[in-house]
């Protein structure tokens, strides 16, 4: 994901980012987790391509927090793991926040906006 992020192809990016989420979901072996994940995985696709393409400052941060969260992982540490996930969440809440407010992400339907600003 690094290599992606130097490269700044933002469809790879989004691939990259759901194939992350999707592995660490099917390796939960819970169903429920699963099927929700599975529910949410088309808003989740558009909302995580609309938040590189605005903010792409955030894609390193996001390859930093992944790898935060496999090296917890492999070191199985799931105290390490849980504190990971929970802070890569809040950063991802609190960039959803402000693309939100600055109008950047949600059109006037309330869908994922198509024609959002660009931020370097």
């Amino acid at each position: 994901m690094t290599e992606t992020v130097r490269q700044g192809d933002q469809r790879e990016l989004t691939r990259l980012d759901l194939d992350f989420h999707r592995t660490l979901v099917e390796a939960s072996n819970s169903d429920y987790l699963q099927r929700m994940f599975a529910t949410l995985m088309f808003e989740v696709g558009m909302c995580l391509a609309a938040l590189g393409s605005s903010h792409p400052r955030r894609n390193p941060r996001v390859a930093a927090e992944h790898q935060d969260i496999l090296s917890a992982i492999k070191a199985g540490d799931q105290t390490h793991v849980a504190e990971a996930v929970n802070a890569h969440m809040s950063s991802a809440v609190k960039t959803l926040q402000a693309a939100i407010e600055d109008n950047e992400l949600i059109n006037s339907s309330g869908r994922p906006n198509s024609g959002h600003r660009s931020r370097s």
